[in-house]
């Protein structure tokens, strides 16, 4: 069994735009953009959440993982999708969820055709070679040079034809379990688990997410953001403040706490902290003291006093 050192999570860049794909008024060329990379950051991630299944079917016995591991080299930052450490070597698995056709042309560039469109990636193989040399200074400075690093690719969805059995660290999902157990056997065990379980947890400690800001990145101003309740219920309408409750004038379903799913966009989106002010606006109420009630309903921790307290959305996540 593998420990999980640093479990998979959603980023900010895709939960971000989870929220803009929503909460954007204008149905506009940003829009499209914003859908459609909304949409290939979720197959993505849904591509590496494929991986954990495929690795608790690998019989690897002491060892550790870490995903969507984030490190920094020098002035720049590099990413691993998943570090697989065992006691013989370290597995740096870059993961592609790509549909159709995949090959490499004579220019060594990675094709995809897909209903009939060809596109072009750069060679994901030099890709994770590159990532993996990253990682081989960053442990030598850490003082694990000695374990041998080993890259692969994996292609994680289900509807992909790899045209290619030149590369044999350029596989399919389903080969995985059987690839790490064949590499596992060929390198000889060199380190203790305590030292790779250590090894993980440093690493674990030097991992930085990514910070983003997606209306600074397509140009958005706050005000063609669209605010309110939504309904949690029906996901069609915006709900409404009333007789201490929130309704759907919708479905007419009735809610409590509605109102915590707009602090988490709010959160996602803008900003850790929100004033009275700020919350009224967004969640569309008029008064500031139904706005310092819902507040202390959900024991939002504060600073600052008068108008200009601060609530901290963080305990929302």
């Amino acid at each position: 069994m593998i420990e999980t050192i640093l479990t998979l999570e959603q980023t900010e860049l895709l939960q971000q735009l989870e929220v803009v794909s929503r909460r954007y008024q204008k149905r506009d060329q940003r829009f499209e953009r914003i859908q459609d990379h909304y949409r290939r950051e979720k197959a993505g991630f849904n591509g590496e959440k494929q991986l954990d299944y495929y690795l608790k079917l690998t019989p690897l016995s002491q060892a550790c993982q870490l995903a969507a591991l984030r490190l920094r080299a020098g002035d720049h930052y590099f990413q691993i999708d998943r570090l697989v450490l065992t006691r013989s070597a370290c597995y740096v698995i870059e993961v592609k969820h790509l549909s159709g056709q995949v090959y490499f042309n004579k220019a060594r560039q990675f094709i995809q055709l897909s209903n009939g469109n060809q596109r072009s990636y750069p060679d994901p193989l030099n890709q994770v070679q590159l990532q993996s040399n990253q990682l081989a200074m960053l442990m030598s400075d850490l003082g694990y040079f000695q374990l041998p690093i080993h890259p692969m690719v994996v292609l994680s969805h289900d509807q992909v034809l790899l045209n290619d059995n030149e590369h044999e660290d350029l596989i399919l999902i389903q080969q995985l379990p059987e690839r790490l157990t064949v590499l596992d056997q060929r390198y000889q065990v060199i380190t203790t688990f305590n030292q790779i379980r250590k090894l993980a947890n440093r690493l674990k400690q030097l991992h930085v997410k990514k910070q983003e800001d997606v209306l600074a990145k397509y140009d958005i101003p706050f005000s063609e953001i669209q605010v309110g309740v939504h309904c949690r219920h029906c996901k069609k309408g915006h709900v409404i403040r009333l007789h201490g409750n929130w309704q759907c004038p919708v479905c007419k379903n009735k809610d409590d706490d509605a109102h915590l799913d707009a602090l988490l966009d709010y959160r996602k989106l803008i900003s850790r902290y929100i004033t009275n002010k700020q919350a009224r606006y967004f969640l569309k109420v008029d008064s500031p003291y139904t706005i310092r009630r819902l507040f202390l309903k959900a024991q939002l921790p504060f600073r600052g006093k008068g108008k200009h307290t601060q609530y901290d959305l963080n305990t929302l996540i």
